[in-house]
């Protein structure tokens, strides 16, 4: 120990006498070092902490949407699960105060707290006592809205809120950092007070489900029993279950199935920028050994054998990796904050990324590994000297032939490196660039949105729903720099896309309950298609004498027209949304352009656009590298050739100026020297 300490004393005040090269040398680590920590912590918090729920790796979920009576059936006849629990975004309206506050919410089922097994703070959760149609109006609220909004009370279980929709009676608070899998909310009520008629609606496929497998069972075996009453529900209710299966995920890797390839793809880029700063510093320590030859050869003529002068080298590379560390920490804690303003809200864990612990001993590992990197090639020749010829007056230094070799390795090493980043960071920006070039199917420019829910409690009645829209249109419309003003029930790269619903075309032969074809559907304003510059292709657009006592008329997108129409005319075609109560007919009259679906790599689903003002509805008022590339293949050349090409101009740029400074050397000079 004595004599390590004595190393790395010796390596400091070597390195102190050096401050250009340190300063090069700690800076070049310290945004290898930091960037790997950085990615490392975001990666740690997202993918590999474990849920904050009790016994995660036991949670799964259910895939695609689900209702509640078959979540129901799912529990009575399944054995597989421990628990299963259903939920759903659904916001309320704070009222009260000086003014209406929105508050994101969640409708959950009475089995979802007892099946995530996260017991609340204050109070107790809802459960299946709770979640009944006709049942009190109760809430549980997040921790953040009881300390928020109603300063902590200790005895606040019992008290009432008001909302939009009622009174309602606290139950409990959750603890801090509690959230649902994949959906923030401040307060949780239950489902079947809340919507009695989706809680009843074994078509209305709205909830997203948890489900705990019970202790022994696996995921395989809980799906071959899902499967097996998926059949007979199909059976049982054809209209709404034929098809319908139930398919399970792990938990965690579905809630990161979406970031996963990202954070993979991006931790193994700042991967290759430690191995360049690594490889980077190693060339430099070679060079400062191959000057230190003299030096070394008077250690071993003195007694220092090859292992004690490795030691010595491989100290000062290990500090040095140490103060670039260090150094990377700073860099890191800005680089987080970075990672996590520009990652999109749905991360989950983001609001958990730190340097913990975990980090931290990430961050130390690294260090020392990439110490011992850099450090063992120029330490392997600065420990091997040739006494003879490094004692001799004037000796020549760093010109044998093993250490040219080996500094010919590491550049090579270097550039091939960087020419595997910028190749993946040029394919990635041409893709960003043929994203940019697509046309969405709309005109975003200039174009500003936002969201508007109004309670059923208030504005259950249709008539005064239509007449609020109208006139929030008119005065919007009337504000300076506002050239029109539509309303939609759902926007143009809406998150999760647009809900398909069964319908039939009049006059064709009737299908199988549950084998109908699908449309999306928005129910817009008139202004809606001049507001965000949808194209007219044929027939008309929807105006204003398209009222609620006006003949339903619909306008279909392009998609509709092709898939649904093929080969005939679809203005004038009337269509209807299968199996309703009473089946009511709505006349196609125009056709308009495609929007891009969820995103501009995706094409639009066959849609239909009908009136606002006709819409009967309620819930209408408000149910690796290839795989991230588009338009651009992982080989494209003209990306590879100009990579190259990059890289041979930096090159020739960083030979330029030492290769000047050779060619004015005076020959005579260097001859003496030497």
């Amino acid at each position: 120990m004595d004599t390590l300490l004595q190393d790395l004393r010796h390596a400091f005040r070597l390195l102190r006498r050096s401050p250009g090269f340190t300063a090069a040398a700690v800076a070049t680590l310290a945004l290898g070092m930091g960037a790997n920590t950085a990615m490392f912590s975001v990666v740690h918090a997202v993918m590999l902490r474990p849920l904050p729920y009790a016994e995660p790796e036991r949670l799964v979920r259910i895939r695609g949407g689900s209702s509640w009576p078959d979540l129901d059936d799912l529990k009575a006849q399944g054995r597989t699960l421990g628990g299963l629990g259903g939920y759903r975004a659904h916001s309320l309206d704070l009222v009260g105060g000086p003014v209406a506050e929105r508050v994101l919410g969640a409708a959950v089922t009475g089995d979802l707290f007892r099946t995530l097994r996260v017991p609340p703070a204050l109070g107790h959760a809802i459960g299946p006592e709770d979640d009944r149609p006709n049942g009190e109006r109760v809430v549980v609220l997040s921790h953040a809205f009881w300390r928020g909004r109603l300063a902590g009370d200790p005895d606040v279980p019992g008290r009432t809120l008001r909302f939009s929709s009622g009174v309602y009676r606290v139950l409990g608070v959750m603890p801090p950092g509690f959230r649902l899998p994949g959906l923030e909310a401040e307060v949780f009520v239950p489902l079947a007070v809340e919507s009695p008629s989706e809680a009843g609606a074994r078509g209305a496929h709205t909830l997203a489900a948890v489900a705990r497998l019970a202790p022994g069972a696996s995921i395989a075996l809980a799906q071959a029993e899902l499967d097996a009453i998926a059949a007979r529900l199909a059976a049982a209710y054809p209209e709404e279950n034929t098809d319908r299966r139930y398919p399970l995920s792990p938990l965690h890797g579905f809630l990161v199935r979406d970031i996963r390839d990202a954070l993979l793809l991006l931790l193994g880029a700042v991967f290759l920028v430690l191995l360049i700063a690594a490889t980077n510093v190693a060339n430099l320590l070679l060079v400062r050994a191959a000057s230190r030859e003299r030096e070394m050869a008077v250690r071993a003529s003195l007694g220092a054998g090859r292992a004690r002068l490795l030691r010595q080298l491989l100290a000062e590379s290990v500090l040095l990796a140490a103060l670039g560390g260090a150094a990377g920490l700073v860099v890191a804690l800005w680089l987080v904050g970075v990672v996590v303003r520009l990652a999109p809200p749905q991360v989950p864990g983001l609001d958990g990324v730190s340097l913990d612990l975990r980090v931290l001993a990430f961050t130390g590992g690294v260090a020392v590994l990439t110490g011992l990197l850099f450090g063992l090639a120029p330490g392997l020749h600065g420990s091997r000297v040739p006494l003879a010829d490094s004692l001799k007056e004037g000796a020549r230094t760093g010109t044998g032939r093993p250490g040219r070799r080996v500094r010919d390795l590491l550049v090579v090493s270097q550039v091939a490196l960087a020419l595997v980043l910028l190749v993946g960071a040029g394919l990635l920006l041409r893709s960003l660039h043929r994203l940019q070039s697509v046309d969405p199917g709309f005109e975003p420019s200039r174009l500003v949105t936002f969201n508007l829910t109004l309670p059923t409690a208030s504005y259950g009645d249709i008539p005064k729903r239509n007449r609020f829209f109208e006139q929030v249109l008119e005065r919007v419309a009337a504000l300076p720099g506002v050239t029109a003003a539509g309303a939609t029930s759902e926007l143009p790269f809406a998150s999760g896309g647009l809900t398909p619903h069964d319908f039939i075309v009049e006059g064709r032969p009737p299908l199988r309950p549950g084998t109908e074809p699908e449309l999306s559907n928005r129910a817009v304003t008139p202004a809606y298609f001049e507001t965000v510059g949808l194209p007219l292709r044929r027939g008309r657009l929807l105006d204003e004498s398209d009222r609620a006592d006006a003949p339903l008329v619909g306008v279909v997108n392009e998609a509709a027209a092709r898939e649904h129409f093929s080969g005939e005319d679809p203005l004038g075609r009337r269509v209807a949304w299968a199996r309703a109560d009473e089946l009511t007919w709505i006349t196609v009259v125009g056709v308009v352009g495609d929007v891009r679906g969820t995103g501009l790599d995706e094409s639009d689903a066959p849609a239909l656009y009908t009136p606002l003002a006709q819409e009967l509805r309620w819930w209408k008022s408000w149910k690796f590298v290839s795989g991230m590339l588009f338009g651009v293949r992982p080989t494209d050349p003209a990306t590879f050739l100009a990579v190259a090409a990059i890289l041979t101009a930096v090159a020739a740029l960083a030979c330029y100026r030492p290769a000047r400074r050779a060619a004015r050397a005076d020959p005579l000079a260097a001859l003496r020297a030497e």
